[in-house]
């Protein structure tokens, strides 16, 4: 069977709606608040683990069946999205997500905060395909790769708030209030994005161009699923995808407790420290949106700003982290895991672009 191409189209370059820098401010902070309310628990996973009388396979077994949830229905999420439209779509999820936060706090027993996180990671896993076609329908093909970027920064912004605010404040507050406090963030921005995002793309008030404000990217059928599941290259992007994540959720989950273990720091201490490789996440995401828009600008070819910059980007990843665990001391530690995720982050952009490139109509 063979691969559909990968190529540009003559729209591309038409000039965009400048409702856009509005709405990529939009999805930015949804996905801080995204990932403020689900690693608090990382921080906060001692000081529960106390309160529960749980031990930490326990605990990892609650942060596994968020990834289940949030697994399960990453399809359905998107299908809800598709249905309901980008506006309504993020504004659920939001809402959502925001009160389970609120339900953590409430959870006395083990069972309860399973359900909870479950349902959570459930809620959560529409967010990603939902933005995607927010990407796909208000961006052009070669601003793509940036704003990408910006979702995925951001992301990481909200995992690095979470690690540094939340370890600062265990020095002071109960984790239950920690969690409520979060819970309230989220239901601001869920209000915040229900009445500034746009309700059709020709009436708002912040748009610059009323009349051409229609999706700025060719709306072709995608594929099927049949041919999508065959497809070696949708097959090559999901592996990069499952292992950069096996790394990435190692940071906003065990992580701190690591560094508590086997360098002897404080709760907040670890905190601090492990926001660094989701810094480094932010930096290099930021640096590589402007790579595979500046490449693709300059070559028109997605093999170079997609593939090759995503294949560089993993092996530099797995070299910096291997090394890092030669340290000796816990800031060349850190500083090695750093550099090793910035680079993870360079491909992250290149992975999103190519999915929407891929997605077409279904790209949610």
């Amino acid at each position: 069977m063979a691969s559909p191409q990968l190529t540009g189209h003559p729209d591309a370059d038409r000039r965009p709606s400048g409702a856009r820098y509005l709405i990529a401010f939009l999805i930015a902070t949804g996905a801080i608040s995204l990932y403020l309310t689900r690693h608090v628990l990382s921080v906060t996973q001692t000081e529960i683990q106390h309160d529960l009388g749980v031990g930490s396979a326990e605990l990892g077994a609650v942060m596994s069946i968020f990834s289940l949830g949030y697994l399960l229905f990453q399809v359905p999420g998107g299908w809800f999205g598709n249905l309901v439209g980008s506006r309504w779509g993020l504004t659920t999820i939001g809402i959502l997500w925001s009160l389970l936060t609120l339900a953590t706090a409430f959870c006395h027993a083990l069972l309860p905060l399973s359900i909870v996180r479950f349902l959570f990671g459930a809620v959560q896993a529409g967010y990603v395909p939902i933005t995607a076609k927010i990407i796909k329908d208000w961006f052009p093909e070669k601003e793509v790769g940036m704003a990408s970027a910006f979702v995925g920064i951001s992301m990481s912004i909200g995992g690095a708030l979470a690690m540094d605010v939340t370890g600062r404040l265990t020095d002071h507050f109960d984790w239950r209030v920690i969690f409520q406090v979060y819970a309230i963030v989220g239901l601001f921005w869920a209000v915040a994005y229900l009445l500034l995002f746009p309700r059709r793309k020709a009436d708002h008030p912040g748009t610059v161009q009323a009349k051409k404000d229609v999706p700025l990217q060719p709306q072709t059928g995608g594929h099927n699923l049949v041919t999508m599941v065959v497809w070696v290259s949708l097959i090559a992007i999901c592996l990069q995808s499952f292992f950069r994540a096996a790394g990435y959720n190692f940071f906003v989950t065990f992580f701190p407790e690591y560094l508590m273990e086997h360098y002897g720091v404080s709760q907040g201490e670890a905190g601090r420290y492990a926001k660094w490789p989701l810094i480094g996440v932010v930096v290099g995401g930021l640096i590589g949106g402007i790579l595979v828009d500046l490449i693709y600008r300059r070559t028109r070819n997605k093999w170079l700003s997609r593939s090759l910059i995503s294949s560089l980007a993993l092996f530099t990843t797995a070299a910096f982290t291997f090394f890092a665990f030669y340290a000796s001391t816990i800031q060349g530690f850190i500083c090695l895991i750093g550099i090793g995720a910035a680079f993870s982050g360079i491909g992250s952009p290149a992975a999103w672009a190519a999915m929407i490139d891929i997605g077409g109509r279904k790209v949610a």
